[in-house]
């Protein structure tokens, strides 16, 4: 019953010129702006009651942050740092574009020591960003925005991974 958006907090400049995290709810009432500290907050998701976001405020530099926190923005908590970006949570799943690789990379919670490379896409997180992602019918569909100049937009969709891919697959330390 919320809508989740990155915007300003209020209604003057220097409040568009450093975004933050907002809900509201989907009959426009009770709007909150999320307490983070860091003007940063990408490749939101909710997965199992809690918000999931790549939160930093270092020039892009890498690695980068990964937080969760519930959906009424309490309980904020760092889940650790990752070599590349957020691209979405599923099911407990972590997809991220790796900054190593141009690959799509797997890891769960309390893991991100252990990546599994999972898609050899041809985009790394050095050169491009997620920029949205959905899951629907057993895919996850992303857009990328080039980082260079150039700026163009690649779509890209991959199968979703199995459930029990994490029992049957070793997974890589890094």
């Amino acid at each position: 019953g919320r809508i989740y958006y990155y915007g300003a907090a209020k209604a003057d400049i220097l409040s568009f010129k450093s975004h933050s995290l907002i809900g509201i709810r989907t009959d426009g009432s009770d709007r909150r702006v999320a307490g983070i500290d860091y003007s940063v907050c990408r490749g939101l998701s909710y997965d199992n009651g809690y918000l999931y976001y790549e939160g930093w405020k270092n020039a892009m530099e890498f690695p980068r942050p990964i937080y969760r926190m519930k959906p009424d923005f309490s309980e904020i908590t760092k889940l650790g740092d990752f070599n590349g970006n957020l691209i979405s949570v599923v099911d407990g799943t972590f997809y991220l574009l790796s900054a190593e690789k141009p690959a799509i990379v797997l890891t769960r919670e309390g893991r991100f020591d252990e990546v599994m490379y999972y898609d050899k896409c041809g985009y790394d997180a050095k050169n491009y960003e997620c920029v949205a992602a959905s899951a629907a019918d057993g895919k996850l569909a992303m857009k990328f925005v080039n980082l260079s100049e150039n700026g163009e937009y690649v779509n890209y969709e991959i199968p979703m991974a199995a459930g029990d891919l994490w029992k049957k697959t070793p997974v890589k330390k890094k």
